[in-house]
């Protein structure tokens, strides 16, 4: 709201709401009398306190005439059809009155304490803050409504897209309505400010790809195991941290040519050396790689901590440990083919032979206690004896090559194992436990070495698909649900292997190459020289072909070459299309509800 007042000559003076009498009767005096009247001398704050003021006014007034317009519009209609109604603007103006009044109450200190802020017609720098103030409350009277439909509409539906669509990036709608509205009414032109704020999102874009200048590509999962590597210590490069096609094809490039190949190497070699000592940790091995002697002494020292926790334990054979093997002889041992089903049924045998000394099982429905046999009968074993017995069935399952034979007799080993645990005290049976665990892992790290490219087995790097393969066929109901210690690094590395391009020959790798060495800016490098060029030029231009790369990849690999191609912080500035048509309604919004843009 502001006070009016006109001068001989027809110009019309506007004041803030509040400007005192006095001061407008000063201020008409002396322009009548042909003088200027003199600024107010106002301090930084006050300055700030009376743009402050004039933004405020702005989103007030924008935000309220939006709420009026709807039953101002209603009361419209009513008059058109010679019905009983309201006064045109009559619940607009009753808001922006009762908000006034409200604003009057609340800044009653703030105007004690200065009382001049206010004072004097208003400057562009009034008009500019108005203006602004203006433009967020339009955004505003955009996003608010369309933000709360998306929430209420059915999903996916086209009402839901829409609204959706016309509340996204409220952040940059906002900045858009204030440089519109703030240039708009600067300039007294509409035009100028619709073009000022459809202009906000391109230069909010090109400063963001400017800071952010990789977008990432990754979906969930993918960027789920992203993280996960990094957190085992493998460090990714910024086409795998991203996904792009362009930085991987960039990486690959280094890989080729001859003075970044080297260093390329490097990179992806250090990553191999994480990902064999993330695996070998979860088999209790600290090693770089599964070279075989890392292996042989593994299976050694693992072989002394299962000795010397038998040496803890007294085995107290119970019914629970014959209930087991059974199952297994169910689950595993009578799907055995012909001919290894023998190997298994003499490890069961076997077995059995204790099963008579302890007596017969429990009635169906008693409760015996783990540990304890039936009847009274015990049976006692020393626990070096009872793990020998587990020994032989786990060396037999190493070296069967028939996977099934290798998963019974494993599973055999664990029901065996499972009553020393159930024998031993609590610490002692942690130590079976863990060392159970490790010995899965190493088994299945051992059979993936025996898989896997002739490179990876004589670097001693653990074949990302060998591995996968053990590990499934370690368990093969459970590795879709994630099951086993091992199972995360098995994704990991198929992470790893699917964010490194090969060597291809593709026509974007040949323009990568072209870029990397200047190939474009030397002429034909080293060719010119046979058509007659300067050799001096020509060999400073093929030298340069050949270091720039290396300068590039050095950069490129940089931690703060890395922190600026990986950064994301940037990247929501990046406006959809439907953007633009947000700013636009916000913009035309007191045209399309019926009222003059001030």
């Amino acid at each position: 709201m502001t006070v009016r007042a006109e001068l001989h000559d027809g110009t019309v003076l506007e004041f803030p709401d509040g400007t005192s009498d006095e001061v407008v009767s000063r201020t008409v005096k002396t322009l009548m009398g042909g003088g200027q009247p003199a600024a107010p001398d106002r301090s930084f704050g006050e300055e700030a306190l009376r743009k402050a003021e004039f933004g405020a006014r702005g989103v007030s007034d924008s935000v309220l005439e939006t709420i009026g317009a709807i039953p101002d519009a209603v009361g419209s209609g009513m008059r058109a059809l010679g019905l009983p109604s309201s006064d045109p603007g009559f619940y607009t103006n009753g808001l922006k009155a009762g908000w006034n009044a409200l604003g009057r109450t609340l800044s009653a200190p703030l105007n004690t304490a200065f009382p001049d802020v206010m004072s004097g017609p208003q400057t562009a720098g009034d008009k500019l803050a108005y203006g602004a103030g203006r433009g967020v409350g339009d955004a505003a009277s955009v996003v608010v409504p369309a933000a709360g439909v998306s929430r209420a509409a059915q999903a996916g539906g086209l009402t839901e897209r829409v609204a959706s669509a016309l509340a996204a990036q409220p952040g940059i709608q906002a900045a858009a309505g204030a440089v519109g509205g703030g240039v708009g009414q600067a300039t007294d032109s509409p035009l100028t400010g619709l073009l000022a704020s459809m202009a906000v999102p391109g230069a909010m874009a090109g400063a963001g790809r400017l800071a952010s200048p990789v977008r990432a590509q990754l979906g969930p999962e993918q960027a789920r195991l992203a993280a996960a590597a990094q957190a085992e210590g493998i460090q990714l490069t910024p086409g795998q941290m991203t996904g792009s096609k362009p930085l991987q094809t960039m990486e690959a490039v280094f890989g080729t040519l001859p003075m970044t190949s080297g260093p390329q190497r490097e990179i992806a070699d250090a990553q191999r050396v994480a990902f064999n000592r993330a695996a070998l940790a979860r088999a209790g091995v600290q090693a770089d790689r599964a070279a075989p002697d890392v292996m042989d002494d593994a299976f050694r020292a693992l072989g002394q901590r299962f000795d010397d926790l038998a040496a803890a334990t007294t085995v107290q054979v119970d019914h629970k440990l014959f209930q087991d093997v059974d199952k297994v002889v169910t689950d595993y041992g009578r799907r055995l083919p012909t001919d290894v089903a023998p190997v298994f049924q003499s490890y069961v045998d076997d077995l059995n032979q204790m099963r008579a000394a302890l007596g017969p099982a429990p009635a169906p429905g008693s409760v015996v206690p783990a540990g304890q046999a039936a009847q009274g009968a015990s049976v006692q074993i020393p626990g070096d004896a009872f793990q020998n017995v587990v020994s032989d069935i786990r060396r037999r399952a190493r070296s069967t090559s028939n996977p099934d034979l290798q998963r019974a007799l494993n599973e055999l080993a664990d029901k065996v194992n499972d009553n020393m645990i159930r024998s031993s005290p609590p610490e002692v049976a942690d130590g079976w436990r863990q060392a159970r665990r490790d010995y899965r892992n190493l088994l299945a790290i051992d059979n993936a070495m025996g898989q896997g490219t002739q490179a990876e087995r004589s670097a001693g790097n653990i074949p990302f698909a060998g591995l996968r393969s053990a590990v499934k066929a370690d368990d093969k109901s459970g590795y879709s649900r994630g099951r086993g210690d091992l199972n995360d690094l098995t994704r990991i590395a198929d992470f790893l292997g699917s964010s490194r391009l090969q060597s291809s020959g593709t026509s974007e790798r040949t323009a990568m190459i072209n870029m990397l060495t200047g190939s474009g800016l030397t002429g034909g490098g080293v060719g010119a020289v046979a058509g007659g060029a300067d050799p001096l030029l020509s060999l400073a231009a093929t030298a340069g072909a050949a270091v720039l790369p290396r300068a590039v990849q050095a950069a490129y690999n940089s931690p703060a070459g890395r922190a600026w191609l990986t950064n994301q912080a940037a990247a929501g500035l990046s406006p959809p299309p439907a953007l633009l048509g947000s700013i636009l309604l916000g913009r035309e919004k007191d045209a399309l509800l019926g009222g003059p843009r001030r």
